[in-house]
């Protein structure tokens, strides 16, 4: 719609086009992708992000079952709940938004898994994440999701979430609700946040280096 469009800073005509490049996919490529990840995350222990911009973050996984994205359109992502105490370390949101607000290199910190501090240079930006966590409830600081985008026709983020979490080769990390996918957090919040280019280790697998996904020897 154009609403959605301008909250994007977009034109109509180029969401559209965004939107069409993201479905007009192999979807078969990306359905096998998705299952790959998926099978190696199940075997995994502990997750190791870090990007460019300075994020390095670790979380268990393991006993959590992994998902694939097959319900919606466009898709293309591998996602699980980590286990809710377990984030430990920095996320930094290369382009996080709020309520249709962008905020560059926003750094979030984890301790046992809980936002613990938030910093942005944009000072405001940090306001208005402060303000959406005051009127959410539940555990809505608490880490809800780790996922890896795998649609190659999604290359940068727009500020829709439905578009943003499915660039290929990026990791989103949320907070907030997870019951849906087999995690125990209720929330009337789940905040999704796209990390670009990043190196991922599932335990001593290497999984992405700056945004690419390794093959397998």
């Amino acid at each position: 719609t154009a609403a959605l469009a301008k909250s994007c800073g977009l034109t109509l005509p180029d969401l559209r086009e965004r939107l069409r490049r993201a479905m007009e996919v192999d979807y078969a490529a990306v359905e096998a992708m998705q299952e790959k990840i998926a099978r190696m995350l199940n075997q995994t222990t502990e997750v190791h992000v870090l990007s460019p911009a300075g994020a390095n973050i670790r979380m268990k996984v393991n006993g959590r079952k992994a998902r694939v994205d097959s319900d919606s359109l466009p898709y293309g992502e591998t996602y699980i709940a980590p286990w809710e105490d377990s984030a430990n370390g920095v996320a930094v949101i290369d382009q996080a938004f709020f309520r249709g607000r962008m905020v560059e290199k926003f750094l979030l910190s984890f301790k046992g898994g809980r936002v613990v501090d938030e910093l942005a240079k944009d000072y405001s930006g940090v306001a208005a994440f402060c303000d959406l966590l005051g009127v959410s409830t539940g555990d809505k600081d608490r880490i809800a999701e780790f996922a890896i985008g795998l649609n190659p026709g999604v290359t940068e983020p727009i500020g829709y979430a439905s578009l943003d979490e499915k660039i290929g080769g990026s990791v989103h990390l949320a907070i907030g609700a997870n019951t849906r996918f087999g995690g125990v957090n209720k929330s009337n919040l789940h905040l999704d946040m796209v990390i670009l280019k990043p190196t991922v280790w599932f335990d001593d697998n290497l999984i992405l280096e700056d945004g690419k996904l390794v093959p397998e020897e």
